[in-house]
């Protein structure tokens, strides 16, 4: 969804500009050396491309594994880094003149930070990255902890799979260049076991990795409200220590369950020789695990640990209609996978509930415009599949490449793009307006991003739901009843999903019409695709115009719903303000 993506989740980039000049950078000429079959070689590493994917091999020290990366990858690397400098002066450019002085300091305490949190290994590797590609040292260190601030929706599953283990994954996140800049790279660190991640160029942490103990990690956001002030190191590199250190799922369990995390994850493991699986999940300082059932298990992005869920996460995120959506879909495919084949045509799906196929419908579906990549793990065969999206959204329609995790083999192209969605005209003009409504909405341009979407007159869910959020920032939600109209559109196409329901009650609300906003309110709760999150928004609505139309007696009942329901779980910043306004009509 368009309101996940907060300028603010951005503001380690604005460091990018002040922070050009600091780090060593070597000025030692690194020769790369180059086979006949176009491999290129420098010290014990190398790098081939095959279907436009790089693909890097890395063996020593860590400084030595660094400076293999940077010099390696130098041109792309520096290609990447651009496109955030550009993003960095389009994000300042759009921020508040107040705010300007004030982020040279948050970057520098950032940057102490993470020189505390982050092992020498990673740092000297980190060193070894900037001293071949000639990147500032900090920039990639600030890099590094994008995913502590800026949280990604994902679907991960283990299960086994006539006697072996399969492990999968979505990559959901609302940045671009990660799909554009796709990256398979094999580790063999000294003295440690070697493993193979799939990522993307000029990040060294690990959402998806194997090792060669066929050991496997993948790991999906569960944010929660109090995260852990305490110097923790980051979950994703958290993975990458684990998979150069375990040998069997015990060994996993002992790492995990003595993690601390600055905020909230589940990491879902699998161990191929053992046959187990499991998700972590983590807050801060607390570790629980769930264990497979009946030989599966998986998530979206609220806690496998229901008590985990109702004590750390806010409403609002524990059920989202992104992660409940998800999560009842995806509860139907999972008894489906019997193969890597439908392995990934489950995390290619685009079902929503028992209206078919949709695009559009925001990040409900499993295969969404989130959708970064989809990778399909096979350990017990060394097999990794993979898609990148190559235009940053739905990468479960474009190609899948089957690698080898110990690049014994060849890579090779497993599954062709899905043209028939990609080259619709449907599917081009929406990838293309996405494209330019997400980039003015991380610069913070929200009148641009608002441009986007007002003559779209039959807009898809996130469509409506992106003009809502836009509208409702820039205080005009009153002034655009254009999407009374739009809401009523996408009703009628999705009767019994509240999300339209709940739009056109905010305008009629924030338009003064409250008889019309109750009656819209009770419709939506006759709806049957109504997360828990979206319902409690409902739910406000209908106590403020019960208020608002004299009923005192039903917005009292209603308001002591409304906080019954947020009490059952920890209070986030959306659940303060509906709260204080329920406590305030049961003080009247």
């Amino acid at each position: 969804m368009l309101k996940k993506i907060i300028v603010f989740s951005l503001i380690l980039l604005i460091g990018f500009g002040i922070l050009a000049g600091c780090g060593s950078v070597s000025r030692k000429q690194n020769k790369v050396s180059f086979t006949k079959d176009g491999v290129a070689h420098f010290e014990n590493g190398y790098l081939y491309r095959k279907e436009g994917v790089p693909f890097l091999y890395l063996k020593g020290s860590s400084y030595n594994m660094g400076l293999q990366y940077g010099v390696l990858l130098k041109e792309q690397i520096n290609s990447v880094y651009s496109k955030l400098d550009h993003l960095e002066k389009s994000v300042f450019a759009n921020l508040p003149v107040y705010l300007r002085p004030l982020i040279t300091i948050f970057i520098f305490v950032k940057l102490i930070y993470i020189k505390h949190s982050l092992p020498d290994e990673f740092k000297n590797e980190i060193r070894g990255i900037s001293d071949g590609s000639g990147v500032s040292y900090n920039k990639l260190l600030l890099i590094s902890m994008l995913p502590e601030i800026f949280n990604f929706s994902c679907t991960s599953f283990v299960k086994i799979v006539s006697g072996r283990l399969i492990h999968g994954r979505n990559l959901d996140y609302y940045f671009p260049l990660i799909g554009k800049n796709p990256l398979v790279v094999r580790y063999v660190p000294s003295g440690k076991i070697p493993y193979t991640l799939v990522g993307c160029v000029g990040y060294t942490g690990a959402y998806t990795g194997m090792n060669d103990y066929g050991i496997t990690l993948t790991v999906d956001a569960a944010p929660i409200v109090d995260t852990n002030k305490e110097s923790a190191l980051p979950v994703t590199f958290e993975i990458r220590d684990i998979l150069e250190n375990a040998r069997n799922f015990s060994d996993v369990e002992k790492f995990l369950k003595s993690y601390r995390s600055i905020k909230g994850w589940m990491v879902i493991a699998g161990s191929a020789s053992e046959k187990k699986g499991a998700v972590f999940n983590i807050a801060g300082k607390n570790v629980s695990e769930t264990p497979m059932e009946d030989g599966e298990i998986f998530v979206t992005n609220t806690f496998a640990d229901k008590d985990f869920a109702h004590k750390f996460m806010a409403l609002s995120d524990a059920e989202s209609a992104s992660s409940v959506c998800r999560y009842e879909r995806f509860s139907r495919l999972i008894g489906n996978i019997n193969s890597v084949d439908s392995a990934i045509e489950a995390l290619s799906d685009i079902r929503f509930y028992n209206y078919g196929e949709v695009i559009g419908a925001g990040d409900v579906t499993v295969n969404n415009e989130g959708s970064l990549q989809t990778v399909v793990m096979d350990p017990s065969k060394h097999s990794i599949y993979f898609s990148s999206s190559s235009v940053g959204m739905y990468s479960g329609f474009d190609k899948f490449v089957k690698t080898d995790a110990l690049f014994k083999d060849a890579p090779v192209l497993y599954r062709e793009p899905n043209y028939k969605i990609l080259d619709s005209s449907y599917f081009k003009n929406f990838s293309d307006w996405f494209t330019k409504a997400e980039t003015y909405y991380l610069e913070g341009n929200y009148k641009k991003a608002l441009n986007t979407v007002k003559g779209i007159n039959k807009p898809n869910l996130i469509q409506l739901e992106g003009e809502e959020n836009v509208a409702e920032k820039l205080g005009i939600l009153r002034k655009d009843t254009s999407l009374i109209e739009k809401s009523d559109f996408l009703i009628e196409k999705y009767p019994e999903y509240i999300m339209p329901y709940l739009v056109k009650a905010k305008v009629l609300y924030a338009s003064g019409k409250y008889t019309q906003t109750l009656d819209t309110c009770n419709q939506a709760l006759k709806t049957h695709i109504k997360p828990l999150y979206l319902e409690t928004e409902i739910y406000s609505l209908l106590v403020l115009s019960y208020e608002k139309t004299g009923k005192t007696d039903l917005a009292k009942e209603n308001a002591k719903r409304t906080i019954s329901i947020i009490k059952n779980y920890a209070i986030g910043p959306k659940e303060a303000k509906i709260l204080n306004k329920m406590k305030e009509i049961l003080s009247k």
